[in-house]
């Protein structure tokens, strides 16, 4: 224990003013979003710390300004419970993951309004039985919620959700699409921009396919149908974000070994191109940007300690124009984008495990 603490003061006292790390034991933070007013919104899950608590249960809350989270809700739910996502809907935020009854996980979500208070929650058992749970969610430019997530053995599905929580449609990839999209794992779900319209009626999916094992991206419509299937990455590539900026404009991040990939949805289909002028030993999370700009996160490991670290990529020229480093030492599980352009890059410490989050200009 006097270990963990001697670190945990180092860690503190080598963090910048834009680095925050939480007093809540075992806590871990996957999900952020910005508020206009300078706070963040945060969401993911909490270790058990003692063989006679469950596994783990999620939790979200609301940051002050500095990043302190004063409150945080952790619901009563049985089993081992965690958040994978979120996004916000209309006005209110929505945060998916799952629940486990019975001794299987069930896909959950829950859209909270200001206060954090419960709005709707909506299960989603698998049709057939077994594990389900989400993994990805975003908004459609219909209003509508597109989820996305995994069954049991790996096996891909993807839903549609009104406003109200209450489910439109489900697609299955074993069962709905089993030429084309079997085997596929989603990893990210991302809407085309602007309103809609007949070309705009669609969406993406991206992540692996065990078939190929290669990234994956699936193009289908707003209704719930399969429009086309486009390999992309190179082989053993993991999807690990989406970047929206209209139709032709959708980036797919990848990465197997030490090489990133960009893959770049053109004229409807997917074409890849290679990135490598990245620092040594970076390991991508994610992938977050704008029309102009994306921006790589993850972590690069240096003398034993994974520095996270965020690698800004023009989309123009194809090339590298900035690398920022943060505090060494902590896990990212995820980030976003505030509207002043800075990166909130959020996870967990290592020993002992606390919330952690920084602020990346």
């Amino acid at each position: 224990m006097r270990s963990e603490l001697a670190l945990l003061v180092a860690l503190v006292s080598a963090c910048a003013p834009d680095v925050v790390i939480g007093t809540e034991r075992q806590l871990t933070v996957v999900a952020t979003t910005p508020l206009a007013d300078g706070r963040w919104r945060q969401a993911g899950f909490r270790v058990a710390e003692a063989d006679t608590e469950p596994a783990s249960d999620l939790w979200y809350g609301t940051t002050s300004t500095d990043g302190a989270l004063p409150s945080f809700e952790s619901p009563a739910l049985a089993g081992a419970d965690a958040i994978r996502a979120a996004t916000v809907l209309g006005t209110s935020w929505v945060v998916g993951g799952f629940v486990t009854e019975g001794g299987q996980r069930v896909a959950w979500l829950r859209a909270l309004d200001e206060a954090n208070g419960e709005v709707w929650t909506t299960m989603l058992p698998a049709p057939g039985g077994g594990s389900t749970e989400v993994t990805a969610l975003t908004t459609s430019n219909e209003g509508t919620l597109l989820v996305a997530g995994l069954e049991q053995d790996s096996r891909g599905w993807v839903a549609m959700l009104e406003p109200d929580g209450a489910l439109r449609w489900r697609r299955s990839f074993e069962t709905d699409f089993q030429m084309q999209a079997a085997g596929f794992t989603p990893h990210v779900v991302v809407a085309e921009d602007g309103p809609p319209t007949p070309s705009r009626r669609q969406f993406w999916l991206a992540g692996r396919r065990s078939r190929t094992d290669s990234g994956y991206a699936l193009q289908m419509t707003l209704d719930g149908e399969l429009w086309d299937s486009e390999p992309f990455g190179v082989a053993g590539a993991q999807s690990r974000g989406v970047v929206a900026a209209g139709r032709s404009g959708i980036v797919v991040c990848t990465q197997t070994g030490g090489a990133v990939q960009l893959a770049w949805t053109q004229g409807g289909g997917v074409s890849g191109g290679a990135l490598t002028d990245v620092p040594g030993a970076f390991e991508l999370k994610t992938c977050l940007g704008s029309v102009s700009q994306v921006k790589l996160v993850g972590t690069v490991l240096r003398d034993e300690l994974r520095v996270p670290t965020v690698v800004t990529f023009d989309r123009a020229s194809r090339a590298v124009v900035d690398t920022q480093e943060t505090t060494p030492g902590p896990f990212v599980f995820g980030a976003a984008q505030a509207a002043s352009g800075s990166v909130m890059l959020v996870g967990r410490t290592t020993s002992p495990m606390r919330r952690w989050s920084a602020s990346v200009p």
